[in-house]
């Protein structure tokens, strides 16, 4: 089995291959503009250097969110066109949960936070179990850091660009019950979505697209703002 998987949550853009539950090969990439065009690009790329082909896929695998609209929608877009050309299947995979893989048999709190702007994060609590998989302490929020700091009762590893952002607030609430990920480990990469997705492919989680839909948490700024809009 063959899987090919897209990451476009955050800004740093990624691409991977696995076989049989193994990564082969990732690339990743900035995809802070012209997004669709460099995603296109980065799977070529990863395609040619790899001497691979599309037609070689067995499955897709996506991050379904929370994180940039933008990203997610053009990610999404991506996957569709792909099932389109080739008539494969494909499964999807938390945000969250694949950039908490990037501390994988840490021994305690492991908690990923993304910047959702408007001053809030995306954020969820998770542990890892003698195998290496994760487990949901608290669930996908989007909450103003503050406020999801209360809910922080253990030491716990944070990651992640809204980790980075509120690294000021987490010291002062938290202090040495707060620690921080190294910079490399501060993005959800493909490569650990693929692995995510790996075991949903085994099970044949597959994606509906006639039912499915992102996670995003909450509405978007222009959503948000129309609303207000309509109600003045």
């Amino acid at each position: 089995m063959k899987l090919l998987a897209i990451e476009t949550a955050t800004p740093q853009g990624s691409v991977a291959w696995v076989e049989e539950g193994s990564v082969v090969a990732e690339v990743c990439e900035l995809l802070d503009q012209r997004l669709s065009e460099r995603l296109i690009g980065l799977i070529d790329r990863l395609l040619q250097e790899n001497h691979r082909t599309i037609q070689e896929v067995d499955a897709f695998a996506f991050s379904h969110g929370p994180g940039s609209y933008t990203g997610l929608r053009i990610g999404l877009a991506a996957i569709q066109g792909l099932i389109l050309g080739t008539g494969k299947k494909a499964v999807a995979v938390s945000t969250l949960e694949t950039l908490a893989l990037n501390a994988k048999g840490h021994p305690g709190w492991v908690i990923p936070w993304l910047d959702a702007r408007m001053n809030q994060i995306y954020g969820a609590i998770y542990t890892f179990n003698s195998r290496g998989e994760p487990g949901i302490v608290q669930p996908e929020v989007a909450l103003p850091p503050e406020q999801f700091l209360e809910r922080v009762t253990q030491p716990a590893l944070f990651m992640g660009e809204g980790s980075l952002r509120y690294q000021s607030l987490i010291t002062e609430r938290l202090g040495k019950r707060a620690t921080f990920a190294s910079p490399s480990l501060q993005y959800p990469r493909a490569s650990l979505g693929a692995l995510l997705a790996w075991e949903k492919v085994k099970k044949g989680d597959w994606v509906d697209f006639g039912t499915f839909s992102l996670r995003y948490l909450r509405p978007s700024a222009a959503e948000i703002r129309t609303k207000f809009a309509s109600n003045a």
